[in-house]
């Protein structure tokens, strides 16, 4: 999982190593975390990165969108699901 800060604009600074792996790892269980200016955080799958960092997230439907107050238990549940035995 990583967290990025949103600096100038909508676009995600991804580098091109993270989006190549992001993209090839697309099946994975991996997310990409954006955190913006007013502390907003937004949950995006990897097969999104490519469009994150070409168009930013205005473009980009996120799997999770969290403000504050945060709702750790509800993110937790998104990005780390308890497995059912």
């Amino acid at each position: 999982m990583e967290l990025k800060v949103i600096k100038s604009g909508k676009k995600v600074n991804l580098s091109a190593h993270q989006v190549s792996w992001h993209s090839r790892h697309s099946h994975a269980p991996s997310f990409i975390v954006v955190r913006d200016r007013s502390l907003h955080i937004r949950v995006f799958s990897p097969a999104d990165a490519v469009e994150l960092r070409m168009v930013g997230m205005d473009q980009v439907q996120p799997l999770g969108d969290f403000a504050e107050p945060y709702d750790w238990e509800s993110f937790w549940a998104l990005t780390a699901p308890l497995k059912q035995v």
